[in-house]
């Protein structure tokens, strides 16, 4: 197990152990033996390491797993925020979301996945790490239409105290959706917001205590 290639995550890819000799047969004995925990089609991790990880870890994990099996597509929602390492919240259900280009979609994954089916334009992706992913205005955009309003305004204000992105992107981003519901509501929400924020569960109270979100937006 110990000859076998990791990532920094401690990810293992069969397609990254075709120099090691007897790769496939120690991936093999490692799922046999439980050791290793199947991810994706052509992903595994350590079962002691990830058992050892902690939730935002091993929501990480799932996230890079899921990428390398559809590298083809962006992750985008709290999957993107956490690898733009902004605050999140509303990640209960545990899933990964990622962009659908198209209608055809095969399941190579024993993750949960929360399939997004609207247009992402191609200036609106990052590359972090190999990943694809929303830039940090589509991403906040994404969150306000797959989570509420409140999940918004928590990365949201992440984003601005930490000089990550500007009213301007942000409203750029609003301009360029194709999706118009709930869209007057997000140009209410930027203007909102209030920052810095010492804590996300801080950002949190505030937006509860001070905007009355779920009457005015939904």
């Amino acid at each position: 197990m110990q000859s076998l290639i990791k990532d920094e995550n401690s990810i293992i890819f069969v397609r990254k152990q075709k120099g090691i000799i007897n790769g496939l047969e120690i991936l093999n004995t490692g799922i046999r033996s439980g050791q290793l925990l199947r991810l994706g089609r052509g992903s595994f991790i350590p079962a002691h390491h990830y058992h050892s990880l902690n939730e935002l870890e091993q929501y990480t994990v799932w996230i890079k797993a899921v990428a390398a099996d559809y590298a083809q597509y962006a992750m985008v929602g709290n999957s993107a925020a956490i690898l733009h390492n902004l605050w999140f919240h509303n990640s209960r259900p545990f899933r990964v979301e990622i962009h659908r280009r198209t209608t055809l979609f095969r399941k190579r994954t024993t993750a949960p996945l929360h399939l997004y089916n609207v247009r992402v334009t191609p200036d609106e992706i990052e590359v972090l790490g190999g990943v694809k992913v929303t830039n940090i205005a589509r991403t906040i955009l994404d969150i306000f239409r797959i989570h509420d309003a409140h999940s918004a305004f928590v990365t949201l204000s992440h984003a601005l105290a930490t000089n990550r992105v500007t009213l301007a992107e942000l409203e750029q981003a609003a301009n360029q959706c194709t999706w118009l519901d709930h869209l007057h509501e997000y140009d209410q929400l930027i203007k909102e917001i209030r920052y810095p924020f010492a804590t996300k569960e801080e950002a949190l109270a505030y937006s509860h205590a001070h905007i009355e979100l779920e009457e005015k937006f939904f």
